[in-house]
């Protein structure tokens, strides 16, 4: 460690030990999304509908590169988080909004709230408690501190509900009325459709294939051997029109999407930079990916998701699955023949009644008011 880090770790811990002589200003939301990146997830949801609603809050966006502040909207202030004005706005907000766990070195006032929104909700590979032989004692030991400031986790049903009592070190409330960034989704947006394809400079026309894989805990590229060429011709073939392979890495190794073979980056584009997750979803027209949970949030648009795992051992015997993945109303495929044939195979008629019974059975919450059922319990509450 250099004497340059070694300061800021020790003005940083000083300044969280004596946070609590800063006094709470009762109208200052502060958000962190994936640890400082942009506009994005379930916080922007409720964001939004907080503006929509004309909510007179002091809102501070927590960045870890202030480049990011460009995607925030007008009425919203970016703050680095690495930073002494980061920890002051965190230790003199009211609310703390957050989809990821905090620091094992923050601290909570009493009159400070912490709403606890998380990344996901219906969940394929075990995590938390019930990945406990794979985590590392620092990060359980966070988790449970961090569980025990928090003063309501969100819920979109039996499934997430049962998931944090068992697996969260989490006893207080929770709200169950869907995922906020998940009403995009269901309601559909035309603006953010015609902003993701200005920015990715596509044609309106051209349909877009997003792979969105997630990252294996030595963080390598080995299991990405997609063949997108052959998958490109494939979706030509089956749907027609012009496709384009969008290839989204988790947040967790998104810069090392450079790495990866893309071609000319015109048939196959690299979408790991993109801020949100769900304006890919919303404007995607198939998603493939591997173990993550983005299958449970885009098949409420009902398009086409297909699983595509080479490495389903190893990875099973890693974390472990809540489903069994050939059980799922999505098509598995472990290689790019298997994956090719998927593809020139599709019934759509058949996936939709296979998707509709199994989603039956889930009893999901989630109808597109997320955002307003959230932003009621803040105004409620600040």
């Amino acid at each position: 460690m250099n004497i340059k880090d070694f300061s800021w770790k020790c003005i940083r811990k000083g300044m969280w030990l004596t946070s609590k002589v800063i006094p709470v200003k009762k109208d200052k939301i502060v958000i962190s999304s994936y640890y400082g990146r942009g506009y994005s997830d379930n916080a922007r949801a409720i964001v939004d509908q907080l503006l929509k609603e004309n909510c007179n809050y002091d809102i501070v966006w927590l960045l870890k590169d202030m480049s990011l502040a460009k995607t925030l909207p007008q009425g919203v202030r970016g703050v680095k988080l690495e930073s002494i004005a980061g920890i002051y706005e965190q230790a003199s907000a009211r609310l703390w909004i957050d989809n990821c766990r905090k620091w094992g070195y923050v601290r909570k006032k009493p009159n400070q709230l912490y709403l606890q929104t998380w990344h996901g909700s219906l969940a394929l590979k075990r995590i938390e408690a019930d990945a406990g032989d794979a985590l590392e004692p620092g990060y359980i030991t966070s988790a449970q501190r961090d569980s025990k400031m928090t003063n309501l986790y969100l819920s979109n049903g039996n499934f997430f509900t049962d998931l944090v009592r068992r697996a969260f070190w989490y006893d207080g409330p929770i709200l169950t009325c869907g995922s906020p960034r998940n009403d995009i989704i269901i309601n559909g947006n035309s603006e953010v459709y015609d902003k993701v394809k200005k920015h990715f400079n596509l044609d309106t026309d051209t349909k877009i294939c997003l792979y969105a894989p997630t990252f294996r805990k030595d963080f390598s590229l080995k299991a990405y051997d997609m063949d997108y060429m052959a998958l490109k011709n494939s979706l030509e073939q089956r749907f027609g029109g012009k496709w384009v392979v969008m290839v989204r890495l988790h947040p967790n190794i998104f810069q090392k999407s450079k790495d990866l073979q893309l071609g000319d980056g015109q048939s196959v584009i690299n979408g790991s930079y993109y801020d949100d997750m769900q304006d890919l979803l919303v404007t995607a027209d198939m998603l493939i990916t591997d173990y993550s949970s983005s299958m449970f949030d885009y098949f409420m648009c009902r398009k086409p998701v297909f699983i595509y795992a080479s490495d389903i051992e190893d990875y099973a015997a890693d974390r472990g699955f809540y489903f069994e993945l050939d059980k799922l109303p999505f098509g598995l495929a472990q290689n790019n023949d298997e994956m090719q044939a998927l593809v020139k195979n599709f019934d759509q008629d058949a996936y939709i009644n296979t998707l509709n019974a199994w989603a039956d059975t889930m009893g999901l919450i989630e109808n597109g008011t997320a955002s307003a059922a959230v932003c009621q319990w803040i105004k409620e509450n600040m």
